[in-house]
């Protein structure tokens, strides 16, 4: 998904997709995702980080945090039970989709059964392959 990004942002001068990369991985991270609902600042931080906007327009944020005064031990306290509750709803969700991912699977699922000495097809990652060239090596053995 990154890589489709930083392609897209760099699709006329390619040589700079290093200098963009700090900003592809800040939306990615600010987006949210389908799959948790929440982004992966607020799952992994628990809250969502200034955007460009909110460090331009200052008061905006701060009048809207500054309503009501809480000491410092609460403000803890609520922060971890709100990073419990985002984490626990990301688990339940995510348990749901990989339930359905595992239901649509098994429909096509055949199982096999393989005896010693039997001649099977092996498939080669290009990250497994080693040495010069390796998007020119054969990716499948046949026997």
């Amino acid at each position: 998904m990154i890589v489709h990004i930083v392609h897209m942002y760099n699709s006329k001068h390619p040589c700079t997709w290093d200098e963009s990369l700090p900003y592809v991985q800040h939306s990615y991270n600010w987006a949210l995702h389908s799959s948790t609902g929440h982004s992966p600042f607020q799952v992994g931080l628990g809250f969502q980080p200034l955007c460009p906007i909110d460090v331009a327009m200052p008061f905006a944020t701060t009048q809207a945090n500054s309503t009501h005064a809480q000491s410092g031990i609460d403000k803890a306290n609520n922060f971890i039970e709100y990073i419990q509750h985002i984490r626990q709803q990301v688990h339940v969700i995510l348990e749901k989709s990989n339930a359905k991912y595992k239901h649509r699977h098994d429909q096509h699922w055949v199982p096999h059964k393989f005896q010693v000495g039997d001649k099977v097809s092996l498939h080669l990652q290009k990250e497994h392959l080693t040495g010069a060239c390796r998007k020119l090596k054969l990716h499948w053995y046949v026997p």
